[in-house]
């Protein structure tokens, strides 16, 4: 049996909803109560804020027993950031010189809005794979390599 596991949240790059079901579906079966996706890299240059924040409620109502935060990665983007902002997505992450971050965190906080720091690449699950019992297979897998030896 699985220890429900609170000092870590495992990240993961969210390319899609079947994904990110599977990727869930598996974190809880290891024992953890939340997770946390981003979105790829400079996902606003392509994917607008609405869709993202579509297929983070769609996970949030996927499975009410685990706690899903979705990031939504608007690379160097400002104006994206603000446009996701304005259109309710609930975290971001930007990349930006130090005063106009300051400025978008401010405008964030007012709006209820998350600016989040992106983990390093090592830290996030990124395998993409359509089957989903080798997703699952290897997210566990990846999982197990990132506990402690305790």
């Amino acid at each position: 049996m699985n220890r429900r596991r609170i000092d870590t949240i495992p990240c993961a790059v969210l390319y899609d909803l079947a994904s990110g079901k599977t990727l869930m579906d598996t974190a809880r079966q290891q024992g953890y109560g939340s997770i946390q996706f981003y979105s790829p890299v400079s996902a606003a240059d392509y994917l607008g804020p609405a869709v993202f924040a579509a297929i983070h409620d769609a996970l949030a109502n996927h499975d009410n027993t685990m706690a899903v935060t979705a990031v939504f990665d608007c690379g160097e983007g400002t104006g994206r950031a603000l446009d996701a902002i304005r259109q309710g997505v609930q975290d971001i992450s930007v990349k930006a010189d130090a005063e106009c971050l300051r400025r978008i965190h401010d405008i964030a906080r007012q709006s209820g809005t998350r600016v989040c720091p992106r983990p390093d690449d090592r830290d996030l699950f990124d395998k993409q794979d359509s089957d989903p019992f080798r997703l699952a297979k290897a997210f566990a897998t990846w999982l197990g390599e990132k506990q402690d030896p305790t």
